[in-house]
């Protein structure tokens, strides 16, 4: 298998000579769903990379095409030759494949067999015994799919999470973003289209505060960072007001005489006294979750002051 697919990396003429030799195995009733897998598993096997729904995509094409042509290739070596024969020990004992992935092993045991193999264990038929064409066209199919089963095989570790991007949608993404006026966001600094009245249009906040995350970034208030520091200004204003709250909660953090917690994920609220067998968990808990909250807000904070004391409008 190692050789195989290093033979494939230095060579990717030889992609199409597989795909070539598959092909001719495959029955004409799934020729186009073959040609439209392999033209998805094997560009992307050439590049390196495949996205999830694409390669699923080929995988269920491929195993239900190897299935069907296997099938239509074979069945009438022994259907409708009744139960004592051996063409239907042969077709018993080597389990024609169903999906890609027992094309390797369909692959491995056809290499075993010598012509002196017992086919069943309830019949004398050996594999001499058997209509040698039907041996033929099993090897043949074998040697055919087994190359594009590694591939698969090897292309399941080079699989990219999410879909393919479109490029058209992504072109015209960015035409749409070219004919708008981006500015910086004083608050959350992401780019962010300047609206006609000179301030920047409103969006998606996520910088995290004590009491979660708002739908909505103050810096719509403001004009952009490229022509005003009034957003830096109220940001370094509301995370310092936020970080004399939270060091006040802190230093009566050994007062408190109840705590407000929910049982487990999502359940009912319950009141914790010192006296509960909890208390002191929680209570470590909740100190704990200030003093990051805390950490957090003065890194914020410097970050915020640089920026300030360092702001100039843009040229």
């Amino acid at each position: 298998m190692k050789d195989l697919i290093q033979q494939l990396r230095e060579n990717s003429k030889d992609v199409d000579t597989l795909a070539a030799k598959f092909l001719a195995v495959v029955s004409a009733k799934r020729m186009n769903k073959a040609k439209e897998a392999l033209g998805i598993l094997l560009p992307a096997y050439v590049a390196g990379e495949i996205y999830g729904p694409e390669y699923r995509e080929a995988k269920d094409y491929l195993s239900w095409v190897v299935s069907e042509s296997w099938r239509s290739k074979t069945d009438h070596f022994w259907v409708g030759k009744g139960g004592d024969n051996a063409e239907g020990d042969f077709m018993n004992y080597i389990s024609g494949p169903s999906n890609m992935h027992e094309v390797l092993s369909f692959k491995k045991k056809l290499g075993k067999l010598k012509p002196t193999t017992k086919l069943s264990k309830y019949s004398d038929y050996k594999l001499s015994d058997v209509n040698p064409e039907y041996v033929r066209v099993a090897h043949e199919f074998a040697d055919a799919a087994y190359p594009i089963a590694l591939i698969l095989k090897e292309m399941k570790s080079k699989v990219i999470k999410g879909k393919k991007p479109n490029p058209e949608a992504i072109a015209k993404k960015a035409a749409a973003l070219a004919l708008k006026d981006m500015k910086t966001c004083a608050c959350c600094f992401r780019s962010i289209a300047a609206l006609k009245n000179g301030k920047i249009a409103d969006h998606g906040y996520t910088l995290h505060q004590g009491w979660g995350k708002s739908a909505s970034c103050p810096g719509g208030m403001f004009k952009p960072l490229e022509v005003s520091s009034a957003g830096l200004k109220y940001m370094v204003e509301g995370i310092s007001g936020r970080l004399a709250q939270l060091k006040s909660e802190l230093a009566k953090s050994g007062e408190l005489k109840a705590l407000t917690v929910k049982k487990g994920w999502g359940g009912e609220l319950e009141t914790l006294t010192p006296d509960s067998p909890k208390w002191n968990n929680t209570h470590k808990s909740h100190v704990h979750a200030i003093e990051k909250d805390i950490e957090f807000n003065e890194s914020s904070l410097a970050n915020y002051k640089t920026r300030l004391s360092h702001w100039k409008p843009a040229p």
